[in-house]
């Protein structure tokens, strides 16, 4: 009866430290954030990371993104339908005060050379971001309730 005890508190001690160490460490609000656009925009973009960079300094988040349109018609509504989505998600995190969201599209020049260049920006303070009802909102408002707000001439 004694053994079964003394291998019953071993197997205890065993499932306890693999749990410790199986356990990792708690996701950070960086990788969160990277996780919750790769969910939104896809991972990737012809084999590269959708997401160019991602940077939180003391609340203020700046994501870089590239995306290359469904159809040349509707290029514009959906980065604003995922810019949407994006600060609807920034705006629960308590972490987040400012967000700066640069959209890059692949541009092709009059030599028929193509570049990844900036095709929006979208910046918002912390005060937008908590008074915003993001679900409700119409995704072409975005331009206006922006505190700033910038979009390449291709959309003109």
């Amino acid at each position: 009866m004694k053994k079964r005890y003394v291998w019953v508190i071993l197997l205890l001690l065993v499932i306890g430290l693999i749990g410790i160490f199986a356990g990792g460490e708690e996701e950070t609000t960086e990788d969160k954030i990277k996780n919750m656009v790769h969910n939104i925009i896809g991972k990737e973009v012809e084999n590269e990371d959708s997401i160019v960079s991602l940077s939180l300094t003391s609340g203020n988040v700046r994501i870089v993104m590239k995306k290359i349109p469904l159809s040349q018609n509707t290029y514009k509504k959906q980065l604003l339908n995922d810019s949407k989505q994006i600060l609807e998600k920034l705006s629960g995190l308590k972490d987040v005060s400012y967000v700066n969201l640069e959209w890059q599209g692949k541009l092709i020049d009059q030599n028929g050379n193509s570049e990844w260049k900036p095709v929006m920006r979208i910046n918002v303070e912390k005060e937008t971001l908590d008074k915003t009802n993001w679900e409700d909102l119409n995704e072409n408002d975005i331009e206006n309730v922006a505190d700033d707000y910038w979009q390449n001439e291709i959309f003109d």
